[in-house]
């Protein structure tokens, strides 16, 4: 029988693979000696909870993903969905992986249930980056404050933040020198009771207010301090920065 589909360019056999599941894209391994290591070549990673029955099995499939894949080739994006409570300790383990293969753009969403409080050791500090361009991390609405970020080493390259209900120390912001666009969803800053935007070369900033009392817009006063500001929007607050 004629295999058509195996005739197909490297390009277009990747971008076929980035459209289904991650886990049958590696099934795709056994098809031929032409699939069996194709998938050691995609360019974006999405993982997701929902696709495994137990941490562990998700656990050991990471292990045989991240110990195969072709780290000669660039990772364009890393998606990482958590939805199962307490999955924190296999969520860390994947984004300290996902930073250290040099990807441009990585996106995580914890979603966990009803208890955040063990995730406060466990989330709180990012691995810094050289290549990252683009961050976005996100939780569901709720206490801002449960999930504080933090990082002890720069992201020099991070020109992106997208942040949703998450707060940040004063000093994280300062680990990201060339950042240019900033979103906040329902943040706060982390710290004395005047909350404090302040970078050097900050251009758009969004802000956005969200339902719970203890956003970065719910306080009374917000100090805006970006001298190459060029485009503020601030959205849902009727009253006066």
């Amino acid at each position: 029988m004629d295999d058509r589909l195996s005739g197909l360019s490297d390009d277009l056999l990747l971008k076929i693979l980035s459209c289904v599941c991650l886990k049958y894209a590696v099934r795709s391994s056994v098809l031929s000696p032409r699939w069996r290591y194709l998938w050691t070549s995609l360019p974006t990673l999405t993982l997701s909870t929902l696709h495994f029955k137990t941490l562990h099995n998700l656990s050991n499939f990471v292990t045989h993903l991240l110990s195969r894949r072709n780290n000669q080739l660039p990772l364009s994006s890393f998606n990482l969905f958590l939805r199962v409570k307490h999955a924190h300790h296999v969520g860390q383990r994947i984004i300290n992986h996902a930073f250290s293969f040099n990807v441009d753009h990585v996106n995580i969403n914890c979603v966990y249930g009803t208890s955040y409080d063990d995730l406060k050791p466990r989330f709180a500090s990012l691995p810094g980056s050289q290549t990252l361009k683009r961050l976005t991390l996100s939780r569901p609405p709720s206490r801002c404050d449960e999930i504080v970020l933090t990082s002890a080493q720069e992201f020099s390259s991070l020109t992106t933040l997208h942040l949703r209900f998450i707060s940040f120390y004063d000093g994280f912001l300062s680990m990201c020198p060339n950042l240019k666009n900033l979103t906040l969803l329902g943040c706060k800053v982390t710290g004395p009771d005047v909350s404090t935007i302040c970078h050097p070369r900050l251009s758009n900033l969004t802000l956005e207010k969200s339902i719970a009392k203890s956003d970065l817009i719910g306080t009374r006063t917000i100090n805006v301090v970006t001298p190459q500001l060029k485009n503020l929007t601030v959205l849902g607050y009727n009253g006066v920065l």
